[in-house]
């Protein structure tokens, strides 16, 4: 009986965790779920943080809102915020479509671009967390829905 509940427990919690009902929820928030062109998205962040901020989205793109220094100066692509002021940021508003930041494209066609953040319609995820190049980084994500209107 007790290795039941204690199983019963686990699998709570784990499908707690897969939802990010617990990991997510006080450090990082994005409002509203589902955007278009010219709406405004809202990141609201707990302070402190993590000094890496990224959207990532359909066709290979992710834009960097917080990023390292080195990226700014090896390809010219600079993120909204340096890494070095990035920490203590606790909100940040987009308008969907519109705001322009750098990033890189990833699989074939990579390399960098200067751009907006939101460009095709589909399923974007926005990450925060330290040195997110690593495979062992702690992140916080939220997902988010964007559609693109002409």
């Amino acid at each position: 009986m007790k290795r039941f509940l204690w199983l019963l427990i686990l699998a709570i919690v784990v499908t707690l965790y897969s939802n990010s009902l617990l990991a997510n929820d006080s450090v990082l928030k994005c409002s509203p779920k589902s955007i278009k062109t010219g709406d405004e998205f809202i990141i609201e962040m707990k302070t402190p943080h993590g000094k890496d901020l990224i959207i990532t989205g359909p066709n290979f793109r992710t834009a960097f809102l917080c990023w390292s220094n080195m990226t700014v100066e090896k390809h010219r692509n600079p993120p909204l915020f340096l890494r070095s002021k990035c920490a203590n940021i606790k909100r940040v508003v987009i308008n969907a479509g519109m705001t322009r930041t750098g990033g890189w494209i990833f699989g074939k066609n990579s390399g960098p671009f200067h751009g907006p953040i939101f460009k095709s319609s589909g399923r974007y995820r926005v990450v925060l967390g330290e040195n997110l190049e690593s495979n062992r980084a702690k992140s916080f994500e939220c997902v988010i829905e964007y559609e693109a209107v002409d």
